[in-house]
């Protein structure tokens, strides 16, 4: 019985190590991001842009992650390539707005999430404005609606749950083509917050139990020589 709860203990702690490491190790890493593709063209008039999803390699994960531009004239090409630093929604009002708007997919579906959030993020942008007056009157109303109740959610709900699965992809710097082109400053992009590879748990879970293992051996070896 002893043993039994020894080895419960044990696999409980680092269980819990692994949650603990698992979210919080990306904040503030910098990783690598490569454009693979984008969504459908939300219209055919000039000004009118590709919507959710943008997806993108990340270094440190495997497959494609989906994300979401924030930044309206920011143009994004295939391949382009550059790095970007992870960072928290919570604690910045604006990219929890964006969160919660983010959030409202399955309600208003991607072309007015996309627009509303275009629009929260670069308020103010003639271009930006001109060709979401182009969008249908139910459109608009959709983007209004999103904009208001994000502002009225975020102010009721501070310490949400849904803040710390999503995360900001803020540029360093210039955006890059394979064949070293330089792009200009490339999109700060908002995705749900990436998970490490399988590989990392293994070794990380591997790395804590061996530890583990090691040092109820040698507790067991001491209680023997007493």
């Amino acid at each position: 019985m002893k043993k039994f709860g020894v080895c419960t203990i044990l696999s409980m702690s680092v269980f819990c190590a692994l949650l603990l490491l698992a979210p919080l190790n990306a904040f503030g890493d910098s990783v690598t991001l490569t454009s693979i593709d984008y969504g459908p063209m939300s219209g055919s008039a000039p000004g009118w842009g590709n919507v959710y999803p943008y997806d993108f390699t990340v270094s440190g994960t495997t497959g494609t992650v989906p994300l979401m531009c924030l930044s309206y004239e920011s143009d994004i090409d295939q391949y382009e390539y550059w790095t970007a630093t992870i960072t928290p929604v919570a604690g910045n009002a604006l990219y929890e707005e964006s969160a919660y708007i983010f959030s409202q997919m399955g309600t208003y579906g991607a072309v007015d999430v996309q627009w509303a959030n275009w629009e929260l993020n670069d308020q103010g942008d003639s271009l930006l404005e001109n060709t979401i007056a182009g969008l249908s009157t139910g459109d608009r109303a959709n983007i209004s609606s999103l904009q208001t109740d994000a502002k009225a959610w975020v102010l009721a709900n501070p310490n949400s749950p849904l803040y710390p699965q999503y995360v900001i992809y803020t540029p360093n710097g210039d955006g890059y083509l394979p064949d070293g082109k330089d792009e200009g400053v490339p999109q700060t992009l908002i995705g749900l917050a990436p998970a490490p590879e399988p590989d990392s748990f293994i070794l990380l879970g591997s790395g804590l139990l061996g530890l583990a293992a090691i040092f109820y051996g040698r507790k067991r070896k001491g209680l023997k020589g007493v």
